[in-house]
């Protein structure tokens, strides 16, 4: 006969758990509302992705949650002060205890909460009761005040991060750390005290003295039967009458009450019995929760009477028609008007170089159509998709507009670009794909119909079902975005920077940007051996080989074999051996050799892991590389690119500038690079409206130099280059909210001279002090800031405790500033792109980088379209200062020089 297996419960600390998920899961993790608004999830979705995740591993027959009631407690009627050094939940928390009962309910595990008593007291009376039931129970719980109730038959599981396995505290764990059993671990908090629930202890008596007075004396009441034996500062400490009162008090306020009035019913307590899906499925819709739904052990997609959501309640599926003649591609497009747009979405195969439209699919006012070979009706369809008179709404417009271009159509009248108008509207958010767009802004079950693609397809199959149920969501997804573009004052920044800037962005990528493979290989052989002869030297300082990749192995050479001291660890208190640490380690004097060693071959390795073996593996038969341009990948608005990411392009080291050199123009072709001087900082001039940085700019000076004069109260001509590189460090940090330790770290002052030069830097620049505080302020009223040109930036951890806070506020100072740097490149390249293409001129934009454009161009035009070029980027924005442009030409990017500019 089998063995029969024993129940097993599994207890919930719903509490511990939303806290934990609260402070560890951004809160940008948010749902979005038909109307835009914005409801923090982030609890919630730590709350439901923990207990799957223990779940899994415990495989428990039977689960129970307990909550926390409002209202005091019989702990605050004994003490007034347990509890009273806590906050209370922050504000964007609250609403997510509901959210998380309701999850509860729904998943059928029954919930306990109880006024007067505490989570952990309705845990430790059903742990005992269930085990009494012969259960073997087990309490989830990030509070070790719950360890005082383990025993043969109750253990604790105590959470980690995502990446280390949960903690199993039983019986012969808990005694091998404390060194007593369990249930005497009220004694040891009555002696030393708990800061988290404000219970005092003993004066004088810490966790170590504790410990080692129960262990020799049992329990509270022996160690005070024992007063006249105890050590001198323990006897000392609880001779006093009031000392030993506090330490009574201490065990009644710490001890878990196991008898609570809350039954244990196992039958409703079955796992997933209960369960409702149908409530399940419309919760994780509303939250927005698109992954976590496959984690569930049952099919959320039942009972639905094969309607899917995407087409709303009470409506079946839409039929689609197969447009396959050029009769029935006439008919369809006769269909639409110039005020409603039809949705479009485009199988798109193909390598970066060339894109192929291999199916589209369009929706319209409820009707569809299924067109499986758009390029052989093309004589039907161009009008209607080149005119810009036909409005369309689309997904993926940049790469559905290549692909047309490809077969000589101009992709025309695109309203709603809805990655870019969703990403824009949402203050911020990028979505990784069209699943995740649809999850986001419409909900989870619509989102599993729809091709989980990025634009450019991955199946070779072109079926009309997904499309077809693509073009519908984008359909639906269009109508509810525009509102929220007006609503959030984003209509303008959409229409005039990130609707055109998607068809420059287009022909950049067709276009390319030429390399040179020779170039990179040669530096990759020459690096290859540098980074050889770095691994041999720095095994000859160790004097050991080992594994220099591993963190591990040079963790162990650093602090054990070369007894260096540790002074960066990691989140999980590992000794880090991460780019701080070793700069920290650089500083000790004197220095070991080896830090420098291991630097350089750290530089090394990552050019030749980053670009140098990579890139060329990217270069098309055209001798090309055709990056992915993004406009989504970026909170702040800049342009992103990927596969490859350009935009990490090293330029500070010599070997990274060196890369530059395979940077090419096309043969009888120079290339020219046109960088914005100072961008940042004179957006910032214009932002902040200081006089005193808006008159260095006015004046053509170096703003470093005139920074320097400012900050050591000194002429300009007396400015050494020491004190410029201060003041290069402090301007380009300001941008960035910068502090006294941040300063220090970046360079060579301590932190008094760090806090000194920035004081000094506000006294000389006033009205960048008052925008930075006025910005503060105001994102932490409105929760967001807005750039000059409106796009908007939500911030969603100013609320946050700790170094989560200040580095919302510093995102805060930032966005404003980078986002309309951004801005004014973008302008720029629309601009410039429109004077290429209305003059007929032999240019192209072949690459942006920052605040850097790179573009090819006929030798012969050099002299007309320099002054073009500098007047349109000069142009761009409109500010208080003058915008500038540098420009230098070249046969590389490495080797271009300054042109003289009237």
């Amino acid at each position: 006969m089998a063995a029969r297996r024993l129940p097993k419960l599994l207890l919930v600390d719903a509490m511990s758990l939303l806290f934990r998920a609260y402070h560890s899961i951004p809160n940008r993790f948010a749902a979005v509302g038909p109307d835009g608004e914005r409801e923090p999830t982030n609890a919630v979705y730590g709350f439901l992705s923990q207990l799957l995740r223990v779940v899994e591993d415990y495989d428990p027959t039977h689960v129970a949650i307990a909550f926390d009631s409002p209202g005091p407690t019989f702990r605050e009627e004994i003490d007034k002060q347990y509890k009273a050094n806590r906050e209370e939940p922050p504000d964007e928390l609250r609403p997510q205890f509901g959210r998380a009962r309701e999850l509860v309910e729904a998943l059928g595990m029954p919930d306990y909460a109880l006024s007067g008593f505490e989570a952990d007291d309705i845990l430790g009376t059903i742990a005992q009761e269930a085990a009494r039931r012969d259960f073997h129970v087990r309490i989830f719980s990030g509070d070790r005040d719950l360890f005082q109730l383990i025993s043969s038959r109750i253990n604790v599981f105590y959470p980690r991060p995502r990446q280390l396995p949960n903690l199993v505290y039983d019986r012969s764990a808990f005694i091998k750390r404390w060194g007593v059993e369990p249930r005497y671990l009220v004694d040891i908090k009555a002696l030393q005290g708990d800061s988290s629930d404000n219970i005092s202890g003993v004066p004088g008596i810490g966790e170590k003295t504790a410990i080692s007075l129960i262990k020799d004396y049992r329990d509270l009441d022996g160690v005070l039967a024992a007063i006249d034996e105890l050590p001198t500062r323990a006897r000392k400490a609880l001779s006093d009458p009031e000392n030993q009162e506090l330490a009574r008090l201490g065990k009644k306020l710490a001890t878990i009450r196991t008898d609570a009035p809350v039954k244990f019913d196992p039958e409703s307590a079955q796992i997933w019995v209960n369960a409702d899906p149908a409530r399940v499925r419309a919760l994780l819709d509303e939250l927005g929760f698109q992954t976590i739904r496959d984690r569930l052990p049952f099919d959320l997609d039942l009972h639905t009477d094969g309607q899917m959501s995407l087409f709303g309640p009470g409506r079946a599926e839409a039929d689609w028609r197969t447009v396959d003649s050029p009769e029935l591609a006439r008919s369809m497009v006769a269909e639409f008007s110039s005020r409603e747009p039809p949705a479009l979405f485009g199988i798109i195969r193909g390598d970066p170089a060339k894109l192929e439209l291999c199916g589209l699919a369009v929706s319209h006012k409820g009707r569809s159509w299924w067109i499986p070979d758009p390029v052989g009706l093309l004589g039907d369809l161009r009008d209607w998709l080149a005119d810009p008179e036909l409005p369309k709404n689309a997904y993926a417009g940049k790469e559905l507009g290549r692909a047309l271009a490809a077969v000589g159509v101009e992709l025309g009248g695109v309203e709603i670009d809805a990655d870019i108008a969703a990403h824009l509207a949402s203050g911020g958010e990028n979505y990784s794909g069209l699943r995740q767009l649809v999850a986001r802004n419409l909900d989870q079950i619509s989102s599993q119909s729809v091709p989980n693609t990025d634009g450019i397809a991955d199946s070779a199959e072109t079926g009309p079902g997904d499309p077809v149920r693509a073009a519908q969501a984008i359909d639906r997804i269009s109508e509810r975005v525009w509102p929220q573009l007006r609503g959030h004052e984003l209509e303008g920044a959409y229409r005039r920077i990130e609707l055109p800037l998607v068809p420059v962005l287009a022909r950049m990528e067709d276009r390319g940007v030429a390399i040179d493979p020779k170039v990179l290989e040669g530096l990759a052989e020459q690096i290859g051996k540098e980074s050889d002869e770095l691994v041999a030297a720095v095994h000859e300082v160790a004097g050991e080989e080992f594994n220099l990749n591993s963190t591990r192995a040079l963790a162990g050479v650093l602090y054990d074999k070369l007894r260096l001291p540790v002074l960066e660890k990691t989140a999980s208190g590992a000794r880090s051996t991460a780019r701080r640490a070793l700069e920290r380690l650089g500083e000790q004097e004197p220095p070991h050799p080896i830090i420098k060693l291991i630097k350089e071959y750290r530089e090394l390795a990552t050019l030749l892991r980053s670009y140098l073996r990579p890139l060329p593996k990217l270069v098309s038969a055209d001798g090309r590389i055709h990056p992915r341009y993004s406009q989504t990948g970026s909170v702040t608005g800049r342009v992103a690119t990927r596969n490859p990411n350009l935009q990490a392009t090293p330029v500070r080291s010599r070997r990274g500038r060196e890369i530059r050199r395979a940077f090419a123009a096309a043969p009888g072709r120079e290339l020219m690079s046109a960088d914005y001087s100072q961008i940042d900082l004179r957006v910032l001039a214009h932002i902040s409206g200081d006089q005193n940085l808006i008159a260095a700019f006015r004046n053509d000076l170096d703003i470093h130099t005139a920074t320097a004069a400012q900050l050591f109260g000194t002429s300009l001509e007396a400015v050494t280059e020491q004190m410029r590189e201060q003041a290069k460090t402090v301007n380009f940090g300001i941008v960035y909210g910068i502090t006294a330790h941040g300063l220090a770290w970046r360079s060579d002052l301590d932190f008094e001279g760090s806090a000194a030069l920035i004081k000094s830097y506000f006294e000389q620049y006033p009205g960048v002090e008052a925008y930075m505080q006025d910005t503060r302020e105001r994102a932490h009223r409105d929760g967001f800031t807005r750039t000059l040109g409106g796009r908007m930036r939500r911030h969603h951890d100013l609320r946050a405790p700790g170094n989560r806070r200040l580095a919302a506020e510093r995102e805060a100072i930032n966005m404003p500033i980078q986002g309309t740097s951004a801005e004014i490149m973008k302008l720029a390249m629309i601009d410039l792109d429109r004077y290429i293409r209305e003059n007929g001129l032999p240019a192209a934009i072949t690459l942006q980088i920052h605040d850097e454009l790179l573009i090819e161009i006929d030798p012969g035009i050099r002299d007309q379209f320099v002054p073009a070029l500098v007047k349109i980027m000069n142009s761009a924005m409109d500010l208080r200062v003058p915008l500038k442009t540098d420009v230098a030409i070249g046969p590389n990017w490495a080797e271009t020089k300054p042109v003289s500019i009237a």
